[in-house]
């Protein structure tokens, strides 16, 4: 849907719920209220709710989807306590270590290439517990070193899938252009 159309919407219905007329500024701001409460967003999550031809939609008219392509986890699947930032990217970052020793043995015993770590199931676990950044509530980092460590966690994570995805750069074939 539209923004104007959601506002012109609720200002022409906003009547049936209050005695005071609504304006086209207090219904956006209404709006932007249930933007906050996940009910819908920005098509590519870039806006607040705008008066304009900007489009919305629905929080559940979709999946939700990480860029690993796995669906988002129920919130059972995983321990309340893995859903702090802080905890679930320290889960995150020692797993991907583990991974990371496991390819450099791997690469060092047999010479070969060492990717096929990535097609097994124990990384492709790895891959969907990813997934549950997706349910992380930001909220809970108050202090600044729970903001470090999430972050500082989350790229090291990063950097480590990196390696894996694409290799070190002893790996590619440096190209130039002449």
């Amino acid at each position: 849907f539209l923004g104007c159309e959601a506002i012109s919407w609720v200002v022409a219905h906003g009547a049936e719920y209050s005695t005071l007329p609504m304006s086209r500024d207090e219904a956006e701001g209404l709006l932007n209220l249930l933007m906050d409460g996940h009910v819908f967003h920005h098509v590519m999550h870039a806006y607040r709710l705008l008066d304009g031809y900007f489009l919305y939609r629905f929080m559940v008219s979709e999946t939700k989807r990480v860029l690993n392509m796995s669906s988002a986890p129920a919130l059972t699947e995983f321990g309340e306590d893995l859903l702090h930032p802080v905890q679930l990217s320290t889960d995150l970052l020692t797993t991907a270590c583990r991974h990371y020793k496991d390819w450099l043995e791997l690469a060092n015993a047999s010479h070969s290439d060492s990717r096929e770590l990535i097609c097994g199931d124990s990384f492709q676990s790895f891959a969907d517990r990813t997934s549950a950044l997706q349910l992380v509530d930001f909220r809970l980092l108050t202090e600044l070193e729970d903001r470090l460590a999430f972050f500082v966690n989350l790229f090291n994570v990063l950097y480590i899938h990196a390696i894996f995805a694409v290799g070190t750069v002893y790996d590619m074939h440096v190209q130039t252009f002449t």
